[in-house]
């Protein structure tokens, strides 16, 4: 318990106070570096926030091939047998062609369970409920299925649909590469192959078959999958090509063709390729946009002036400052936090190396970098040429931004250089790699976070000396109150004693 004074005059309360506010300009100071180291960290998150999105909501949405694809397919004729869609590399050959055959998946049906439907069999039923399902099953109570070389055991108490579930999951070594469906009306076990075409499917066997057949021993059914066929020929040939192919869909001449049902000669389908720039102009537009946007916020950031008079405020300060001032001064003491920082410096020396190395072929199609004082820009200067390329040559713009094959184009490149920086930052600072929130929570296994950490518990130790040096001092003038009080009190009564 504090006690202010006996009689003596003296303002303990002040005193202290006012030796503890010089006491306390080392933890204040502390406090403000935590508060800047705190400020840094936030703006590192921003920056992060920025990069995952240009990362993976735009830049995977810009190497898609239909936003860079200025082909367009168009169909006439027969357009309910066959759609067809122009790839980046579609040649401007028209084509006409007709379905001969559809693709087909081999199948292998069991008898079925009699009255399937009408006795209640569903796929919630227990093996073991249905006919023959105990009496069937070996002396474990188990079922065996083998396809090929895959073995499955189940249990007389799994229910149909969670049969269905392992046969398809099929994680094991040998895989039995079906799917399997339970057809409640008919009680059929079917299993076909999970491709479609001439693909067969392994030997089939097991006591587990005995109990989707009407029949006493397994009887079972086999369709052979089909390939599916076309006829094809070029504009100006005589003749169709017969094309044969496992699937439904195939890709000829860089078209994707998808068949949808069977046609003739007499109703075949015509192919041909029109040039749409606008979608492929309008995407690399939005890039430039996006690009030059993050460019300018991490320039802005790496050259950011430093106020190093306007350190964070304190709580006595914020106390005595209106809110117009406080924001000033807070705008000033965060400004210049990622001054020179490393990793923003790297990231757009990477980002602008990607297009210095392919400036070359951006002039191409009128696009060239800004004044060497825009940090790096990029700007259309010739949205003319930009239509001409597309128009006369759509490939090499495609292969440009979206790369072919192994050979990364402009998008992957700069995808791959910002997840390496978005890795130091989430060393660093504790980000996240795939999140653009501003606000969740830092991971504490980061650099910054063993920093931070050191600051609370230097704060923590530093607070509790403070409070207890300021114990002492009120202790230290409360005695000397006492004294003083007791001394002044023994010269009043030896005042009083002498002169009575």
């Amino acid at each position: 318990m504090r006690v202010f004074g006996f009689g003596s005059g003296m303002d303990i309360d002040s005193i202290v106070k006012e030796i503890m506010t010089a006491k306390r300009a080392p933890l204040d100071k502390l406090k403000q570096q935590k508060q800047t180291f705190e400020w840094q960290r936030e703006s590192y998150r921003e920056i992060n926030s920025k990069l995952v999105d240009f990362k993976i909501n735009k830049l995977a949405k810009y190497n898609k091939g239909e936003e860079m694809n200025p082909q367009k397919a168009v169909l006439t004729g027969n357009n309910t047998a066959i759609s067809a869609k122009a790839n980046a590399d579609a040649t401007p050959v028209p084509m006409e062609l007709y379905v001969e055959q559809l693709s087909t998946r081999t199948t292998i049906t069991t008898t079925g369970i009699t009255g399937s439907y009408a006795n209640g069999y569903k796929s919630s039923t227990l093996l073991s409920a249905l006919p023959g399902g105990t009496s069937n099953a070996d002396a474990q109570g188990n079922y065996t299925l083998t396809i090929g070389d895959a073995e499955f055991i189940f249990n007389k108490d799994y229910s149909i649909s969670q049969v269905l579930s392992r046969i398809n999951a099929d994680a094991g070594e040998k895989k039995a590469n079906v799917v399997a469906s339970f057809d409640e009306l008919t009680g059929k076990l079917i299993l076909s192959a999970k491709e479609y075409g001439d693909k067969q499917i392994g030997a089939v066997g097991g006591n587990l078959l005995s109990l989707f057949n009407a029949a006493p021993t397994d009887t079972l059914s086999i369709t052979d999958g089909k390939k599916g066929i076309i006829h094809v020929k070029s504009e100006g040939e005589a003749s169709f090509q017969k094309v044969e192919f496992n699937g439904n869909k195939t890709s000829i001449n860089g078209i994707s063709i998808s068949l949808l049902s069977t046609s003739t000669e007499a109703t075949s389908s015509k192919i041909s390729v029109q040039v749409e720039p606008t979608k492929a102009i309008e995407s690399i537009k939005s890039f430039i946009n996006d690009y030059n946007e993050l460019i300018e916020l991490m320039n802005k950031k790496t050259s950011e002036k430093t106020y190093r008079d306007f350190p964070p405020l304190t709580d006595e300060q914020r106390k005595e400052m209106s809110e117009d001032d406080i924001k000033n001064w807070d705008a000033k003491a965060k400004s210049g936090l990622l001054k020179n920082d490393t990793i923003l410096a790297a990231t757009v020396a990477s980002m602008r190396e990607i297009i210095s190395a392919n400036l070359g072929d951006l002039s191409k199609m009128g696009i060239d970098t800004g004044q060497y004082f825009e940090g790096g820009k990029l700007v259309l200067k010739s949205e003319d040429d930009l239509n001409k390329i597309l128009e006369n040559n759509p490939t090499f713009v495609t292969q440009l931004f979206q790369g072919s094959g192994e050979q990364k184009g402009i998008f992957s490149q700069i995808s791959t250089k910002i997840d390496g920086q978005l890795q130091k930052l989430v060393d660093k600072v504790g980000t996240s790699k795939f999140s653009t929130s501003v606000t969740d929570v830092f991971k504490t296994n980061s650099i910054m976070g063993d920093m931070l950490k050191n600051y609370n518990k230097r704060i923590d130790d530093m607070t509790q000396r403070m409070n207890d040096l300021e114990t002492r001092y009120y202790k230290q003038y409360a005695a000397m109150e006492q004294a003083m009080s007791k001394y002044n009190a023994q010269s009043t009564s030896l005042t009083n004693f002498i002169s009575g």
